[in-house]
């Protein structure tokens, strides 16, 4: 009869993505560098560059301390506003 707030989220996978936060752009263009993979990241911290008309601008930044476990873009690809360019596990 009852539910919890628990039903329908659980299954492979769940708990490992429930942990990983995704780093989103908030400029589109094209991507000029990335963070490493692996890297240690403080929140605040670019990851992401693109060019701009003013010139090389970041274009996401780390919303939390942590580490970077995977990059979704890479230099010379062209990305849009709100686009995840990256996921960090804090």
């Amino acid at each position: 009869m009852g539910s919890s707030l628990a039903d329908g989220v659980t299954g492979p996978g769940v708990a490992q993505a429930a942990g990983l936060k995704p780093q989103k752009s908030s400029l589109s263009g094209t991507v000029v560098s990335t963070v490493s993979v692996g890297s240690q990241v403080s929140e605040g911290a670019v990851l992401v560059t693109v060019k701009t008309l003013a010139g090389t601008a970041p274009a996401a930044r780390a919303n939390c301390n942590g580490k970077v476990v995977s990059v979704e873009v890479s230099p010379g690809s062209t990305i849009a506003a709100d686009q995840v360019v990256a996921q960090s596990e804090p």
